[in-house]
């Protein structure tokens, strides 16, 4: 579960505490703790990338909107300002700020667009090969990896299966029907 807020107001925050001290979650076993496996080295290098890139949104713009630009980037929400998330919730828009759909088919649209752009500017590659597949695989990589730097939350995960699948389509040639 997440670590719990304050219990007053004023009082110690275990949940702020937890989060400088890299603690995401807290619980309790019955049973004696069994490490199933160890990879640390892949998500704290992820970890490291996804705070680098906060570090540096938050030098370049003024604090409340850099937090804004991360939630909406990263999907790093926990140094919001409360009035911000609860007027946003009052609005019903809080669901912009959730790593979803929306911003991965956005970067996969964009890096495919792009790459196939690029592809074509080069006369050796466009002349002899059909690039749509190489932009498309391309695209499979960049949301691949915003998914990771996004966090894996369950809706971004859903929305990179959907990309996958339109991908996959796009690469045995079926053509792409967005209402089915």
């Amino acid at each position: 579960m997440p670590p719990p807020k304050a219990a007053l107001p004023g009082s110690y925050d275990f949940a702020n505490a937890a989060y400088f001290a890299g603690i995401s979650a807290v619980g309790y076993s019955l049973t004696d703790i069994e490490v199933l496996n160890q990879n640390k080295e892949s998500s704290y290098f992820i970890a490291q990338l996804r705070q680098q890139i906060y570090e540096r949104i938050t030098a370049a713009l003024p604090i409340n909107i850099a937090n804004f630009a991360a939630a909406l980037m990263i999907g790093e929400t926990s140094a919001l300002n409360r009035n911000l998330l609860k007027n946003m919730r009052i609005a019903g828009i809080s669901h912009i700020l959730a790593v979803s759909g929306l911003h991965l088919s956005l970067i996969t649209m964009l890096v495919f667009f792009l790459s196939r752009l690029i592809l074509n500017l080069i006369p050796a590659i466009a002349l002899k090969y059909d690039i749509k597949p190489f932009a498309a695989f391309i695209a499979l990589l960049a949301s691949i990896f915003y998914l990771l730097i996004s966090g894996m939350k369950i809706a971004a995960i859903r929305a990179f299966i959907m990309t996958l699948i339109l991908i996959i389509s796009i690469n045995i040639k079926r053509p792409i029907k967005p209402i089915r």
